[in-house]
């Protein structure tokens, strides 16, 4: 999968974010269930891993909250995109990989959309509370909104290359 960017200089796609989700060591986590969802909460309860009750391909997909994608991805010298990143950089995403389709987690604990979105990220404030978040849809090929997401809500993470 690539995500792109457009380098109007050279008049060619640019690969701009990395090709795999963010992830972090998810050793000791708690195994619990919701929804028929079996999956491992990092015990500050900040970041979820997908284990069982859901499409193979989603197994191993992690959801952060706001915090934690920040503080994890520093750590690793990763940077997420910030809003403008998302609106004018990315050209195209191709979601023939459906690994990117893992929904999120709602602030009240609960999982949606999964196998139907793929909401990641930014960098970027929306106001103390949200953050903003891309929404991708399959059935669109493209980003289809881009709006506030509550900071503790888990949703995916992909960050740009070094």
């Amino acid at each position: 999968m690539l995500i792109l960017k457009i380098n109007r200089r050279e008049n060619k796609m640019i690969e701009l974010l990395e090709e795999e989700n963010f992830k972090i060591d998810s050793t000791g986590w708690d195994l619990l269930n919701n929804q028929g969802i079996t999956y491992l909460q990092c015990p500050d309860n900040l970041v979820w891993e997908y284990v069982s009750g859901v499409s193979k391909r989603f197994i191993g997909q992690q959801l952060f909250d706001k915090n934690a994608a920040m503080q994890e991805t520093k750590k690793m010298n990763k940077r997420i995109p910030t809003k403008h990143d998302w609106v004018t950089h990315i050209a195209k995403f191709d979601l023939n990989n459906l690994n990117l389709l893992v929904g999120c987690r709602e602030s009240g604990g609960w999982f949606s959309n999964i196998g139907k979105i793929a909401i990641f990220w930014s960098s970027t404030p929306y106001d103390l509370l949200h953050s903003w978040v891309c929404c991708f849809d399959p059935s669109e090929k493209i980003l289809v909104d881009l709006y506030g997401g509550y900071n503790k809500a888990g949703y995916s993470v992909r960050c740009l290359k070094n």
